[in-house]
């Protein structure tokens, strides 16, 4: 875990999928930006940060000194500003955050499983 980090709330720290999502959805309720393809370049813009953040952990791009050392407090934001606009789209195209991440866990534990010619991981 990141140290030094603060969370504006409690509640916040222990925060369910579920949770997240409501949360995000009440938190933009009334946002006129809302339609899909604009959230996912917002996504992509926010993954390219990340991105960024990452490659520049500890370090500075070369030629690029300006920008300074990425940092772990970087990727925290980052990673927060991509789950945020995971949330919206989930919620835009009427998904479950839940079910996504159950879906996803059993899908890479067949894939997981028939490489390694085991039964599935319960």
């Amino acid at each position: 875990p990141v140290t030094g980090c603060r969370v504006a709330h409690w509640e916040a720290t222990h925060l369910t999928l579920d949770g997240f999502q409501t949360r995000v959805a009440s938190l933009t309720k009334g946002w006129t930006k809302t339609d899909l393809e604009y959230l996912m370049l917002l996504l992509t813009e926010e993954v390219g940060e990340l991105a960024r953040s990452v490659r520049t952990l500890g370090t500075t791009r070369w030629g690029h000194e300006e920008e300074g050392e990425g940092s772990e407090e970087q990727i925290l934001e980052e990673l927060g500003d991509v789950l945020f606009l995971i949330a919206r789209i989930a919620s835009g195209a009427g998904v479950d955050l839940n079910e996504a991440t159950v879906k996803v866990i059993d899908k890479i534990e067949r894939r997981v499983a028939s490489r390694s010619g085991q039964t599935r991981v319960t």
